[in-house]
């Protein structure tokens, strides 16, 4: 899609099995990464799950892969393909399931780019994203299906395009956490710091219950640890000291408008809600040294599980000019 909201291309992935489960993927700066894994729509399958009543099942042995599709010239080279609509597969060492990624980016490369000889050809990309070993959907309506395989952790997955392989590593071992960000400036491109909403595993619960996210942190990328968090419930003026203070996905808002700036200078903007008075606050976190610095009461309840953006007033008046056409 062009930056004026036309759709220039589009491209049939015809090579999966059956419907899957494809919440997010990823771009890089000759990539598009599609995540092939087996959470699976099995609208066949007359055994429906005995809670949630749908045929959405988690089928293991039919194994996860990523995909590379060709967004440049270069891309197609360097992944020796005969088309730009084709796609490389990578089959990863184990079943997982992705719901979101904080980002991907090519980390290797050679110059020996025909399609631009001042370019070079990537031979490497890494994928960013919350992994889930295993999943139950049910578990979002009962938290007794929950197991501790469901999880969800930073992992760092790394496509080797010369060797078709796959690997995957555990990110800030024992940080569990979703709806992952970064600087938005950072997309497609290399990323230090990341920041997700992340709760604390409890026995007989779930991300879905007993609290939700009652915190965010920040993840370096580059030593592979939490690096800093803030507790939603330090945010907000408390009127009670009972309940549960909860908050979600966290937007990254850069300070300065140039791209010279830190990579980590910038603002983190979110909804958080007080339970046991329900009362729901719009809050303002320093991304870079992780403190709560403003809050706002808000009139009405905000539900937990709302993504989140953020629009200057240019790019606004850019983007009723788009709907306005």
């Amino acid at each position: 899609m062009s930056a004026d909201g036309t759709v220039t291309r589009t491209v049939p992935v015809t090579d999966i099995a059956q419907p899957k489960f494809i919440h997010d993927f990823a771009i890089t700066t000759h990539f598009m990464v599609i995540m092939d894994l087996p959470l699976t729509f099995d609208f066949n399958n007359p055994l429906k799950h005995p809670v949630n009543g749908e045929s959405i099942l988690l089928k293991p042995e039919i194994g996860a892969r990523l995909g590379l599709l060709p967004r440049t010239e270069i891309g197609q080279q360097a992944l020796g393909l005969d088309s730009m609509n084709k796609l490389k597969w990578f089959d990863l060492p184990s079943a997982c399931f992705v719901f979101h990624v904080f980002n991907a980016f090519e980390v290797s490369q050679t110059r020996s780019a025909t399609a631009d000889p001042e370019a070079a050809l990537p031979t490497a990309v890494r994928l960013l994203a919350c992994r889930m070993a295993n999943i139950d959907m049910a578990i979002m309506r009962d938290p007794s299906y929950f197991k501790d395989d469901m999880v969800m952790e930073v992992f760092q997955f790394d496509l080797d395009i010369t060797t078709g392989k796959a690997a995957q590593t555990t990110v800030a071992k024992g940080t569990y956490g979703e709806f992952p960000m970064v600087n938005p400036r950072t997309v497609s491109i290399k990323s230090q710091y990341g920041y997700m909403a992340s709760y604390i595993p409890q026995p007989g619960t779930t991300w879905w219950s007993g609290g939700e996210f009652p915190r965010v942190v920040k993840i370096d990328f580059d030593s592979g640890k939490m690096v800093g968090e803030v507790a939603f419930a330090d945010c907000i003026p408390r009127k009670s000291a009972d309940g549960v203070v909860s908050g979600g996905e966290c937007r990254f808002v850069p300070k300065q408008p140039s791209a010279g700036a830190a990579e980590d200078d910038g603002y983190l903007l979110t909804y958080v809600h007080d339970e046991a008075v329900n009362i729901s606050y719009f809050v303002v976190i320093d991304a870079k040294n992780m403190l709560p610095m403003a809050s706002v009461q808000l009139p009405q309840r905000v539900p937990y599980g709302f993504h989140t953006t953020y629009l200057t007033k240019t790019e606004l008046d850019v983007l009723k000019g788009v709907v306005s056409t």
